[in-house]
């Protein structure tokens, strides 16, 4: 069955990358219940707040809690508005091994409102919950490149809805001046709307970020989604702030501009700490 083969694909996907991995081999020993120590901790990384995923792991025996505290996707398609809210939807990660974690991610609270001419409809519910592992191929700890692989599950929380997953390969290289340049490609495997079936969804993206004033940086990333099945494109130009409170705690805001009638116009605050 196609859910058992998405699975077993999962697992496959973490042991290979665990096998390719090059880490600094002074932290192996470092495990979930053995946590790397304090002074030898790289530094701190987040998947947010752009949409190109880090290759970096969260360190092993530590935990890190990244948040969208408030989110909202604008859409707006002849006579049809909709207005989708976000609270608190959240990715808890847990460092397994020096370049290994697993994350849980949630999104908590969700409001939707669909304007129509004349009429007005509400929805509101627990969104889907994903389950994902990040394996660091090579560059967690050494050198200017890092490379993870970061297959994922979505589970629905709403019955007779699939379960659909995919694969996320991102990269990073760190330029001169502190710049950093991330990229990534993502595949997704997702519903047919016709209920049948499955179909392979393409995204990629590439992001640039730069240091200002103390502790404040910013990112600009670029964008595009393939719908294989409705052929069609997306494109996003997003871009947002990062105030950097300490090597714990990050708070974040931007915004993601969708440039297609099919594309929507998300504005959001953030808010991420590791322990």
């Amino acid at each position: 069955m196609l859910k058992n083969r998405v699975i077993v694909i999962f697992i496959a996907l973490c042991l290979s990358g665990n096998a390719l991995s090059q880490p600094d081999s002074t932290k192996l020993s470092y495990h979930l219940f053995h946590p790397t120590p304090m002074n030898m901790m790289r530094s701190f990384e987040t998947d947010r707040p752009d949409a190109t995923e880090s290759p970096y792991t969260v360190d092993a025996g530590h935990f890190q809690v990244e948040t969208d505290l408030f989110k909202s996707a604008y859409l707006s398609m002849g006579e049809i508005r909709t207005i989708e809210n976000q609270y608190n939807a959240f990715n808890l990660k847990a460092g397994i091994s020096n370049t290994l974690d697993l994350q849980f991610v949630l999104e908590s609270i969700v409001t939707e409102k669909i304007i129509e001419t004349g009429s007005t409809n509400l929805k509101s519910g627990i969104g889907n919950i994903t389950i994902r592992a990040k394996q660091n191929v090579w560059g967690d700890d050494l050198g200017k490149t890092a490379f993870a692989i970061l297959p994922f599950i979505n589970i629905p929380t709403s019955s007779g809805t699939k379960i659909t997953g995919g694969l996320i390969l991102p990269f990073s290289l760190s330029l001169s001046a502190n710049w950093s340049l991330g990229t990534q490609v993502e595949f997704d495997l997702d519903k047919n709307q016709s209920g049948f079936g499955y179909h392979m969804n393409l995204l990629a993206s590439v992001t640039a970020s730069h240091p200002l004033y103390r502790n404040f940086s910013f990112f600009a990333e670029n964008l595009i989604s393939r719908e294989t099945e409705l052929k069609s494109y997306e494109y996003y130009i997003n871009t947002g702030l990062v105030f950097n409170c300490n090597d714990k705690i990050k708070f974040d805001a931007g915004v993601n501009y969708g440039l297609t009638r099919t594309s929507s116009k998300i504005y959001f605050i953030g808010f991420s700490y590791r322990h």
